[in-house]
């Protein structure tokens, strides 16, 4: 359900963009079927394109954020302070509140293993690619909070006003252009992902086998056309239920104020739990197969099924579940987990083997 999402946000993004920067003011779910487009154009000609598009859109959206860092850090109106690390440091005083966004601020470094079947030598070149994200991530990720926790103020509460504060505003434009291409990058590694997920499943016969389905370059063109219908059916039911009333198109809240928003935020919710629980799985067959025989793999796996089983129960308790627009993507993905756990209950075993075996060997 991230894919969905991530066109529903892009049409938003780059409706507010083009409306403020060159007066184009077209809906926002046009810009969603846009960027919908672009991700399985780019998918479908082929995984090197795919992959190096998506390190040259992550590496121009990455850089603008460090030169604001920088600024930030050495410019005479900020003070550097490591309070905002202290853990009573929290707004409210709630950790909990967080802990769901801070899961889904990593979640995807995991999907290079999706790559195993197209890597050479994927038993070495999967491992280092899924720890190298994880340091870049949680890198960039300590970056921008500090950034934003020294100089951040009332009159500049984001990057976009920040950037144009302290450097200038065609820098500003270029912060909000980051972040566009940052979603396109997103989104071609989760239609991606998915893509080789409907492939492998349909495979093993786990789904129907038109999808697994190859175009001449032996890419998984019915799987990333399968994502893409979802995409533009779930853009279009969003289209429906919130129709393309922005609150203020002209106000600076346009974004966050749009009830379509709350679309996103729902698919958001769904890939949340979801994501949660197939973590928590992994964690659990960790302890299972070998993390017991050291305490590094043990506190790893022990750390894991805590924060994920937080992560998940967050969306049930008051304070922390989501937003009243969103509460239909906790439900759908209640439903999602049920549906999964009644197949595996009377899914052939055999199935189930061949599907991890193919795992194991990729």
């Amino acid at each position: 359900m991230r894919a969905p999402g991530i066109a529903i946000v892009g049409g938003l993004l780059l409706r507010d963009f083009f409306n403020a920067h060159m007066g184009l003011d077209l809906p926002w779910w046009v810009w969603a079927l846009i960027v919908a487009v672009i991700i399985v154009v780019v998918n479908l000609v082929g995984v090197k394109v795919s992959v190096k598009a998506q390190l040259g859109l992550i590496i121009l959206s990455i850089l603008p954020f460090l030169i604001l860092f920088v600024t930030v850090v050495f410019s005479s109106e900020t003070s550097n302070s490591f309070d905002s690390f202290h853990p009573g440091k929290t707004g409210d005083g709630s950790v909990f509140k967080g802990l769901l966004f801070a899961i889904l601020m990593f979640v995807g470094f995991e999907l290079s293993a999706a790559l195993g079947e197209e890597t050479k030598d994927p038993k070495k070149s999967i491992p280092r690619a899924v720890l190298a994200t994880i340091g870049v991530v949680a890198v960039f990720y300590l970056i921008t909070q500090y950034t934003l926790a020294i100089g951040a103020t009332a009159d500049l509460p984001d990057f976009g006003p920040m950037a144009e504060h302290y450097l200038s505003r065609p820098f500003a434009i270029w912060i909000e252009l980051a972040v566009i291409l940052d979603v396109l990058a997103v989104g071609i590694g989760f239609q991606l992902a998915a893509a080789r997920g409907f492939f492998s499943l349909a495979r093993d016969g786990v789904l129907p086998k038109a999808l697994a389905k190859v175009n001449a370059k032996q890419l998984p063109q019915a799987g990333s056309l399968a994502v893409f219908g979802i995409t533009v059916v779930t853009t279009l039911l969003a289209l429906i239920k919130y129709g393309t009333d922005l609150v203020d198109p002209a106000g600076p809240d346009a974004f966050f104020n749009a009830k379509v928003f709350n679309g996103f935020l729902g698919t958001t919710v769904i890939g949340g739990m979801l994501i949660c629980a197939v973590y928590f799985l992994v964690c659990v067959g960790a302890l299972k197969l070998f993390a017991t025989k050291n305490l590094l793999d043990l506190g790893g796996a022990i750390l894991g099924l805590v924060t994920c089983g937080l992560g998940i129960a967050a969306q049930f308790i008051a304070g922390t579940e989501p937003s009243p627009g969103a509460v239909w993507g906790r439900t759908l993905g209640l439903i999602l987990v049920v549906l999964v756990a009644i197949w595996a209950a009377i899914a052939k075993k055999d199935v189930i083997e061949r599907v991890a075996q193919h795992a194991i060997e990729h």
